[in-house]
């Protein structure tokens, strides 16, 4: 039997046991993100192809709109690649708790799984796992219990996607339709204006050659 009885009466799940749940529970999350991952990354690339096949009609508020989705792909890309890490971070952190449990029997609180735990909240699609799980270890004595504006910064921030400096989005929409359309990067030279500077060069080796013929004259 994996539970024992405790005050009250009422039953006491084995450390080991819930160690075990946890990592399972963890273990089926980072499968979800690697599928969400994989399903964004596909969105992004076919984005990126809408894109520039309104680049090439001259269609610009379209393009921007689409490049705009872009961004907010890749953001949430990179807010499930860290919470994959950081469920990698907690599921390491059980281990050396399981280690300790053959020993104290009880677990060691944990500043490094409760950090872990905040961060992954940022990716809405394992919050809701991650919220119930950082419970069930605040009352194991994992984890210290979360502070409010902890949980706060992990729910409040999805408005950032809607929100894209217009900069960013021609920078994306400059990468993506290869010059076509947008603002070109700091100290990246536009066919342009490699043009223009030839034909200033061109204008003051015309000049050069005048002055040099009137001298000689």
């Amino acid at each position: 039997n994996n539970t024992r009885m405790g005050l009250f009466g009422a039953p006491k799940v084995d450390p080991k046991e819930q160690v075990k749940e946890w990592k399972r529970g963890l273990r089926k999350e980072m499968r979800r993100l690697e599928r969400d991952i994989t399903k964004l990354k596909r969105e992004e690339d076919m984005a990126k192809k809408e894109v520039k096949a309104s680049a090439k009609k001259g269609q610009i508020v379209i393009a921007k709109m689409q490049a705009k989705n872009v961004i907010s792909l890749k953001k949430t890309q990179n807010r499930l690649f860290t919470a994959k890490t950081q469920i990698s971070t907690v599921m390491n952190q059980l281990e050396h708790q399981m280690a300790m449990l053959k020993v104290s029997k009880v677990f060691e609180n944990s500043t490094a799984v409760m950090e872990a735990m905040s961060q992954a909240m940022n990716a809405p699609a394992v919050r809701e796992t991650m919220m119930a799980m950082s419970k069930e270890m605040m009352k194991a004595g994992l984890i210290e219990e979360m502070m409010d504006d902890v949980m706060e910064d992990a729910l409040g921030d999805d408005e950032e996607l809607e929100a894209e400096a217009d900069s960013e989005v021609d920078k994306v929409l400059f990468e993506i339709t290869d010059g076509i359309m947008g603002s070109v990067p700091t100290n990246v030279p536009t066919k342009e204006k490699v043009e223009e500077e030839e034909v200033e060069d061109e204008k003051f080796a015309d000049d050069m050659s005048a002055r040099l013929a009137a001298l000689s004259s």
